[in-house]
């Protein structure tokens, strides 16, 4: 699912792609390229700054979409990522950072698929010791990431529909927001920045004739529509979002992530996330709504 991009064609765009290795990052610069990014993997961080100068100085098209993918194997240059950061924020380049993530388990049961080796393991270092070490030498640009994604549990052409989503409001000036709503029986989600408890509200999954819809059907919908509780719990959420989004944009925060959680993730908390997300839309955010027991 390819989505367009901004065309602004006086601004230049960079995204640097990092996290964890098996987190997906090959798929995600995958699907950059296909969208027409110039993507160089595994560039070596002490390259950065003369590459965004050429990207800079370059009038080619080629290069007004730029993506570069780093990640462990830079280890001997990371003392030099803070100087690489603020160079990239005098450049005038317009830019994020995206830091995939998995749980450790994940990441075990992929590395045993696909039989490759962890590139941090060396002599009779294991594969949970390599990726333990990974996480402590990627945590500094897990902190300053812009975008935090969390890859446990979908799939390579889940990640690339999210990423390709992701690429259509990136550039346009304005917060994004993603919506997501979640089952707390498969846990929280580790990329949220905001996590709402909607398990209160009536639920429908008890409701004889109502438990194999979702909360994209008009059934659903009607059952909602007369509960007060419901519509208080959606109008506080709103308010507390749109209260503290231009806080978060002032400091420097283009996207952020409100997941709204239920036991099975199926009716009420799609049912909000599908008010708040055309509230928000409504008033001219860029918005992006991911359903993940709907998938």
């Amino acid at each position: 699912m390819e989505q367009s991009i901004n065309n602004n064609k006086d601004t230049k765009y960079l995204k640097v792609i990092t996290g964890l290795s098996g987190s997906g990052k090959s798929v995600a610069m995958r699907a950059l390229e296909d969208l027409g990014y110039y993507c160089v993997d595994n560039l070596p961080i002490v390259l950065l700054e003369p590459f965004i100068n050429s990207v800079l100085e370059s009038e080619q098209v080629l290069f007004r979409w730029a993506a570069v993918g780093i990640d462990s194997r830079n280890r001997k240059f990371l003392d030099s990522l803070a100087d690489n950061i603020r160079y990239l924020r005098r450049s005038g380049i317009q830019f994020e950072i995206i830091y995939l993530d998995a749980e450790v388990n994940a990441l075990v049961k992929r590395y045993g698929e696909t039989r490759r080796t962890h590139p941090l393991m060396e002599g009779t270092t294991s594969l949970l010791e390599s990726i333990h070490e990974e996480k402590l030498l990627l945590a500094p640009l897990s902190e300053i990431a812009s975008k935090h994604f969390d890859t446990t549990s979908i799939s390579p052409h889940e990640l690339r529909n999210l990423i390709q989503e992701d690429a259509a409001g990136f550039g346009v000036g304005d917060s994004s927001l993603l919506f997501k709503s979640f089952a707390y029986k498969r846990g929280t989600p580790l990329d949220a920045d905001f996590v709402f408890d909607v398990r209160c509200l009536p639920n429908p999954y008890w409701v004889g004739e109502l438990k194999e819809f979702n909360g994209l059907e008009d059934p659903i919908k009607d059952y909602f529509s007369d509960k007060p509780t419901v519509h208080d719990m959606i109008n506080q959420i709103d308010g507390f979002v749109h209260q503290w989004l231009s806080k978060f944009h002032d400091a420097g925060r283009v996207y952020l992530t409100i997941a709204i959680g239920c036991t099975g993730g199926r009716h009420r908390s799609v049912y909000v996330v599908e008010q708040l997300a055309q509230r928000f839309s409504d008033r001219g955010h860029n918005v992006i709504k991911r359903h993940n027991e709907l998938l």
